[in-house]
């Protein structure tokens, strides 16, 4: 596929254009069948939203450049968003070189990023900055997988605008939960207040 980036452009735009039609009638008709709750909607990473509400993502930004994803994926994505009136687009940490163009997009509700990283790869402390240039735009909702994630994120990132969800583990198991939860309480205790 990212050969055909440079190899089958038109085609490439073309079969993008097509999936992004698609996806926006799926969700228009699913949305369609979905009753309200508490007068509003919840997107797929749990935000509620006084209307009607999607999540768009796109992972495979995670192996373009911005400039590639910028000139194929992002016209696409910004049609999307045109067409509801709430979203929470979901990101993962290695797609931050595309947060700050999907922040321009003015109607876009929120970020909601999944700060998981490779080895070896991009940290925590580089993202930082961007992270603050995205929250001057627009709300952000980010998923840390352990305490100390969390809190480097409360002491570097403005308040305004930042939602912190944490999920130092992604299971359903109601055993593991449970041997969370005193842990997730002491925590909330220490820095909510």
């Amino acid at each position: 596929m990212c050969l055909d980036f440079y190899d089958h452009p038109d085609e490439v735009h073309r079969i993008l254009g097509e999936l992004a039609e698609l996806y926006t009638r799926v969700n228009e008709t699913v949305l369609e069948v979905i009753p309200p709750f508490e007068n509003g909607y919840s997107t797929r990473m749990h935000l509620w939203t006084p209307g009607k509400a999607i999540t768009p993502q796109n992972d495979i930004s995670t192996i373009v450049s911005p400039k590639t994803y910028e000139e194929f994926a992002l016209p696409w994505d910004r049609k999307i968003i045109e067409r509801f009136d709430y979203h929470s687009y979901h990101l993962h940490a290695p797609e931050h070189h595309i947060y700050e163009l999907l922040a321009d997009i003015e109607p876009l509700t929120a970020l909601q990023v999944t700060l998981d990283f490779t080895p070896g790869g991009f940290g925590l402390e580089d993202m930082i900055p961007n992270l603050r240039r995205v929250l001057s735009k627009k709300p952000v909702v980010l998923v840390c997988l352990d305490f100390e994630q969390a809190e480097r994120c409360l002491e570097a990132l403005p308040r305004a605008g930042l939602c912190l969800t944490l999920a130092p583990q992604f299971t359903t198991d109601p055993d593991d939960v449970e041997h969370i939860r005193p842990e997730y309480i002491e925590w909330l205790e220490k820095h909510c207040q």
